[in-house]
């Protein structure tokens, strides 16, 4: 990767995930996008998957030719198990990921869902379940193929995900392509436990190993990408390590560790639609492709991303540059 000026002044942003180091990051970025450039990308906001007010997502997809149906990308935002959303206050973040999706041969979708402490485990994962079906049933009307899903989590959302998808009764997961972890924790501890992590899985030690994602991960014939910053908090290091080798040990199914050079905790989705790529996006757009997407015409020449066959998403994960 390139050394762009804004990966220095992450350098200078201590890693610890609090609220000023991730004003501090969400700053840097929204001076980046300045005002966020959706031309040639149609946004439907806030279709409703379930009946809570958090049951929410926003459709995103190109008004280039729809002749062919597209691979859908599903995007699920962190926020410490008790925060966040699909839209900041600014209008850039996470607008941005859906945007570049649609230009990157996908339809998007951004989806938000129950928070603890007043929903707890496994209210998330229900929430992804019903989010899928929706897709399911919904956004083939709007270019998408509802069989060809890449469904990706960040954080706390990454959590989520991989929650999801190593429940194998889970409904829809037979439509997830490949699945996206980027920072995520995949098996609790009591020492390590946070505040936030309380909240939602209980406070019951005793419960966390039935709770935690781990070894269904370990199982699970979902192909995986497992992103780590490489200024994350170790902790966020030693999840993903430990994910990758149960998997080896345990599937067959693809398997990808992607090591972010020069991001933090938050900046990997931040930097989604700069016109200048990472390995992330890279990696997802070879994705896309070996699903069937095609990308928009870029509006300046792009970091190549790996060189991928069509017939399958394995194939493609093991193209990925290590």
């Amino acid at each position: 990767m390139e050394d762009f000026a804004h990966f220095d002044g992450l350098r200078s942003i201590p890693r610890e995930i609090t609220p000023s180091s991730i004003a501090a990051t969400r700053a840097l970025f929204a001076k980046l996008h300045g005002d966020l450039d959706s031309g040639a990308v149609r946004l439907e906001r806030d279709m409703s998957y379930g009946p809570h007010a958090r049951h929410r997502l926003d459709v995103f997809r190109s008004t280039e030719d729809r002749s062919q149906a597209r691979p859908v990308f599903m995007f699920v935002h962190g926020g410490g198990f008790t925060g966040g959303d699909k839209t900041s206050d600014d209008g850039i973040f996470y607008d941005n990921i859906g945007i570049w999706a649609a230009r990157n041969g996908f339809v998007g979708v951004n989806i938000t869902y129950r928070l603890a402490p007043e929903y707890p485990w496994p209210a998330a994962k229900e929430d992804l379940a019903a989010a899928v079906g929706w897709v399911s049933a919904n956004i083939a009307g709007r270019g998408g193929d509802p069989a060809r899903i890449v469904l990706m989590g960040h954080s706390a959302g990454a959590t989520h995900v991989a929650t999801y998808i190593a429940d194998p009764d889970a409904r829809g997961l037979t439509h997830i392509q490949c699945a996206v972890l980027v920072s995520g924790i995949y098996h609790l501890e009591g020492p390590q436990i946070s505040k936030g992590q309380i909240a939602y899985f209980g406070d019951r030690s005793d419960r966390y190993a039935e709770r935690s994602p781990l070894a269904g991960l370990a199982r699970s014939p979902v192909p995986l990408l497992v992103g780590v910053a490489e200024l994350d908090p170790p902790a966020f290091h030693e999840h993903a390590l430990r994910l990758l080798s149960a998997r080896q040990a345990q599937t067959a199914a693809g398997t990808r560790l992607l090591f972010l050079a020069g991001h933090n905790h938050f900046s990997p989705m931040l930097h989604f639609n700069l016109k200048d790529g990472d390995e992330l996006e890279a990696a997802l757009t070879a994705l896309g492709q070996s699903l069937g997407g095609r990308r928009e015409k870029p509006e300046k020449a792009q970091p190549p991303g790996p060189k991928v066959g069509a017939a399958s998403i394995n194939n493609a994960l093991d193209n990925i540059p290590r």
